[in-house]
């Protein structure tokens, strides 16, 4: 079916009940993914004032303007769903993308050790890899890749994510190996190929593009 075939299903369901916060979640992200960023916006933030007192949600407001870029307003975002509650590793790991993105390094790293406090996941270490990478500390990076490599012999760690560590260390074959394996293993994780900041050392690469035509991402 793929995602254009799921949004049709999505707006069906909110059809029969509009006031279903999740759904319009749920096709925020599809909309995200596809990079109709406005219309995934207005979807996710009706989302959040549907359902006012659900955390993930008032987080992932923050997420898909991340998606979009508007790094100031999704910290913003962010920023109010942690004073909501200080309790979600989830909105500190997205408050890292975003400072990551904003080139505020410090703040990215506090903000991933934080979400790691909360809760013990690699993919946190994964973002705290690229993000040492990107800050020019590579042997950091290094150090955490190693001990996510380590890691992942007991616990599943995504290949795309794994791939965007390496293309942010400059290894692009590495890279996309993982991605094609990725492909192969339908990970979900290609649905963030169009839009996630963190592919962007490897955009310019004609397997990139090859990869989103493939996945239905371009046409």
């Amino acid at each position: 079916m793929g995602l254009r075939g799921a949004e049709r299903d999505f707006k069906k369901a909110i059809e029969i009940n509009l006031n279903d916060g999740y759904t319009h979640q749920k096709l925020a992200f599809l909309l995200s993914f596809l990079g109709r960023h406005e219309e995934a916006i207005k979807e996710v933030k009706l989302a959040r004032d549907l359902n006012p007192l659900a955390p993930r949600i008032r987080n992932n407001v923050g997420y898909i303007l991340y998606f979009a870029r508007r790094y100031e307003e999704a910290l913003e975002e962010l920023i109010k769903a942690l004073e909501f509650d200080p309790g979600h590793a989830a909105t500190y790991s997205y408050s890292a993308k975003v400072c990551r993105e904003l080139g505020r390094y410090d703040e990215s790293i506090a903000y991933d050790k934080k979400a790691e406090e909360l809760e013990k996941a690699l993919a946190f270490s994964t973002d705290l890899a690229i993000t040492y990478a990107r800050a020019g500390k590579i042997k950091e990076a290094r150090e955490i890749l190693n001990e996510i490599k380590e890691g992942s012999k007991k616990e599943y760690v995504s290949p795309v994510i794994l791939a965007a560590v390496h293309g942010e260390l400059g290894e692009y074959d590495i890279a996309f190996d993982l991605l094609e394996k990725g492909y192969a293993g339908r990970d979900n994780r290609m649905n963030l190929l169009k839009v996630d900041p963190i592919f962007d050392p490897l955009r310019s690469d004609p397997r990139f593009t090859a990869l989103l035509k493939k996945i239905g991402l371009e046409k």
